[in-house]
């Protein structure tokens, strides 16, 4: 009796053990590298007439696997990557009072990734906004790019010294009805508003 309360109890262990490294994981690789505020310019089109602006925040999480250091001369990319857009509720409603939306679908026709040291400018752009739910009780709106997939973003080379700086560059994206009524669009411009940086990553130089 004795050996199967403790088989019992070693089997429970390792299940146990098994099961918290396994949510570990999972919530490290749920977890941004960063996150970025931008500062938005948008219009509103009627049949692509403008007919009303606005300027509003967003946060985007930059999600991904990028290295910590890298030897000088390395060719690297960010894998695994993809971002959440959240925008805040009041920017919701005040663009709800105008478009009336349920639904909302679009495109991010530009997102750059920038990297210094060894100067790059990356757009991983285009990519489709599926068709995603606006909260209609005060939420914050958040949609997902790409909306089911990962993109690898790169290559950068490092130089021979120093550290590379990933940062965040412009976006612009297009929004419309994502039931297909479409009378109205919604274009926005936005630039980072305060640290762009996403990454910083350490060259190991070769020099002795």
């Amino acid at each position: 009796m004795l050996k199967k309360v403790s088989k019992s109890f070693i089997s429970l262990a390792v299940t146990v053990f098994l099961l918290a490294s396994l949510t570990a994981f999972t919530s490290a690789q749920e977890q941004p590298i960063n996150t970025i505020s931008y500062n938005c310019d948008a219009v509103v089109k009627l049949f692509g007439a403008p007919i009303e602006n606005r300027n509003f925040d967003i946060q985007v999480a930059v999600f991904g696997d990028a290295p910590d250091e890298v030897d000088a001369g390395d060719v690297i990319s960010v894998e695994n990557s993809y971002a959440k857009v959240t925008v805040p509720s009041s920017v919701v409603l005040d663009l709800d009072n105008i478009l009336g939306w349920n639904n909302i679908s679009g495109s991010v026709n530009k997102f750059e990734i920038i990297s210094d040291n060894v100067q790059q400018v990356i757009n991983v752009a285009p990519q489709s906004i599926a068709k995603t739910p606006i909260p209609k009780d005060g939420s914050d709106f958040e949609f997902r790019v790409p909306a089911t997939s990962e993109l690898i973003v790169g290559p950068f080379t490092a130089g021979n010294s120093g550290v590379i700086n990933v940062s965040a560059g412009d976006i612009e994206a297009v929004f419309q009805n994502g039931d297909g009524l479409g009378i109205f669009t919604l274009e926005a411009d936005c630039q980072p508003s305060g640290n762009p940086i996403i990454k910083t990553v350490t060259i190991n130089s070769n020099e002795n």
